[in-house]
Order: structure tokens, then C-alpha cells, then sequence
């Protein structure tokens, strides 16, 4: 559900005669497997930055 999410983002803007054939390239198989180290990794990031800050959330 998040990489679809995040497909959504990545083609919201795109012209509307090319949405279809980036969102295909986009769920492929290994741009999906990209995108979910993509928002594993901006996750990670988001939950160091919270550590630094004192956050005791999570």
C-alpha cells in the first residue's frame, strides 16, 4: 500500500498521456523494490532525526 502510495506521488504531476506507461515502468518489480528502500531508508531517517531530537515516539 505505501509503494503504491508513493507511486501515486511520483506520477500525480505527469501528463496525463504518459501517467499509464510510467506508472507500468514504476511497478515493475525492481523500480517497486527501489521504492521501498526508497521509504525504508526516508523512515530511517525521519526516526534518527527524532532520536537526535529527544523524541521518545516509536
Amino acid at each position: 500500500a505505501e509503494i503504491d502510495t508513493e507511486i501515486e506521488n511520483m506520477t500525480r504531476d505527469a501528463d496525463e498521456n504518459k501517467k499509464d506507461k510510467l506508472k507500468g515502468f514504476l511497478n515493475a518489480p525492481q523500480a517497486r523494490e527501489s521504492i521501498k528502500q526508497t521509504l525504508l531508508t526516508r523512515k530511517t531517517i525521519q526516526r534518527l532525526v527524532e532520536i537526535a531530537k529527544g523524541s521518545k515516539k516509536g
